[in-house]
């Protein structure tokens, strides 16, 4: 098995923990892949390297992930281009995304036995004139400068359907919906449902609430010329540009899903009480 490996260099403890991903996978007799930017803290090890991840994904059959939910993001939204799964080894605060945490290395042989659950991840394509980028979070439409408020209109097949005086507009998919959305107030949605969600962010209103809508819904979001502010765009927590007045940002459900491998048999409910509501543990 062709094994590629993603690492966020930036953590705490990042080369000991992947020396000792190496050693297991080596056990289990895997083919270890890895972008060449890595080469200079990993040379004296067997692996093969390659001058970017495209053809990195191409010769791999699953990519194991080291770091928190934003590598995890990045990495399962280029993976998903090629089709393959992806595998998050938590060593960052929360880590929903993850299949394993940093002390269950040995539960990897699981890959080998066929021991394991693909789940199929819902993503959003957001195009902005002639740029499409991909979510599998959220993307936010929110005011360009701190301490003022915005307006932002919001629409469904190209037909208006509320207006907000807000700090921005959070539209996630099930896996955001545990993300940004649900600090703004959205609901919990379960990631394997397949929906839109739109959340105002400290909306100037008395009533604001979310809204749900299908998965074939074709969103757009604008900031209207009579706005103070011009807004700004933040896809996955990385910020894109900022946006012109009545500038539109289309979102819907993109035609690809990320691949999420599961290991463990914990549901969806359990994980969020764990990593959420049950702070006492």
């Amino acid at each position: 098995m062709n094994i590629s490996i993603i690492p966020n260099m930036e953590k705490v403890n990042t080369s000991e923990n992947l020396t000792r991903i190496f050693e297991k996978l080596s056990s289990l007799n895997a083919d270890i892949c890895m972008n060449a930017d890595n080469y200079k803290y990993f040379k004296d090890l067997s692996i093969q390297w390659y001058d970017n991840d495209s053809d990195m994904f191409l010769n791999s059959d699953i990519c194991i992930v080291l770091g928190g939910d934003g590598t995890i993001i990045h990495a399962a939204k280029n993976a998903a281009i090629y089709n393959k799964p992806v595998l998050g080894i938590n060593v960052g605060r929360l880590g929903f995304l993850a299949g394993l945490e940093i002390d269950e290395i040995d539960k990897l042989d699981a890959l080998f036995n066929n021991k394991y659950k693909i789940e199929r991840r819902m993503m959003l394509e957001i195009s902005t004139d002639d740029k499409t980028e991909y979510a599998l979070n959220d993307v936010v439409i929110s005011k360009s400068i701190p301490g003022r408020i915005a307006d932002f209109k919001l629409l469904l097949n190209e037909k208006p359907i509320v207006s907000y005086r807000a700090d921005g507009i959070i539209v996630s998919t099930p896996t955001g919906s545990t993300a940004y959305s649900l600090s703004s107030g959205g609901p919990v949605i379960d990631p394997q449902m397949q929906c839109i969600l739109a959340t105002p962010i400290c909306s100037h209103s008395l009533v604001s609430r979310s809204i749900l809508f299908r998965d074939d819904s074709k969103l757009s979001v604008y900031v209207p010329s009579y706005s103070v502010e011009k807004g700004s765009i933040t896809i996955d927590g990385q910020y894109i540009e900022q946006l012109e007045y009545n500038q539109n940002v289309n979102i819907k459900k993109a035609d690809k899903y990320a691949l999420i491998i599961r290991i463990k048999d914990a549901n969806f409910y359990q994980t969020l009480n764990e990593k959420l509501m049950d702070r006492r543990k």
